[in-house]
């Protein structure tokens, strides 16, 4: 993703819960693009598309 949008990705939290017998996995990442703040917004909307849910928060 990072290669693909141009945007930087820090990984600050991940882990994973076995709720019987089905993953559950939990991951904050960081996303920043200084110079292209649009490319960000697409990295989050190519996430949207792949995974149950996605939370922005910004701050």
């Amino acid at each position: 993703m990072a290669i693909k949008f141009g945007v930087a990705v820090n990984i600050l939290h991940g882990k994973i819960e076995y709720i019987g017998e089905r993953a559950l996995g939990i991951l904050v990442v960081q996303l920043t693009a200084p110079h292209n703040p649009t490319a960000v917004a697409a990295a989050v909307e190519h996430i949207r598309q792949r995974t149950a849910q996605v939370e922005v928060i910004r701050g």
